[in-house]
């Protein structure tokens, strides 16, 4: 009596590894992919953690303005120097990148932002009331704006 073999089901060896380098072959365009949508991910966060800090510095020094029933500003838009309710705002372009640094009496000097500027200005109100415009630039060209009426702190 003789047996019939039956051919077995599987893979041998060597065609698995001819298909998995077909398919690493296939997958490599997809790494260079992922690496550009890794990158344009990293500029977004980067961009959105900018703005962030634009917005925030704009709102600490708006208000610090309500409070304030008249303010004399700087007479040129990038400098700060003058003290605003008794906290100084001032941009210091001593390091690699321009910082927005907040010094209030003997407080250390702390830093709200890295923007490109700030520009601190007197818009000329209908009602006679004072406004005050606060922007602050960053350095990828956005900005975050607030517009202050002296006085109107709760």
């Amino acid at each position: 009596m003789t047996v019939a073999r039956t051919p077995q089901a599987g893979l041998t060896l060597v065609e698995l590894l001819v298909g998995l380098a077909v398919g690493a072959m296939l997958l490599m365009p997809l790494t260079a992919l992922f690496q550009t949508a890794a990158q344009g991910a990293g500029a977004g966060r980067e961009t959105l953690e900018q703005a962030a800090q634009a917005r925030f510095a704009a709102q600490r020094i708006a208000t610090a303005m309500r409070k304030l029933k008249t303010v004399a500003l700087p007479a040129t838009p990038d400098d700060t120097g003058t003290a605003i309710a008794g906290v100084r705002y001032w941009v210091r372009r001593t390091g690699p990148e321009p910082e927005l640094m907040e010094t209030a009496g003997t407080m250390p000097d702390r830093v709200l932002a890295v923007p490109a500027g700030l520009a601190v200005t007197a818009p000329v109100a209908s009602d006679g009331g004072q406004l005050v415009s606060i922007v602050v630039t960053m350095a990828d060209g956005g900005s975050a704006s607030e517009i202050v009426r002296l006085g109107s702190a709760p």
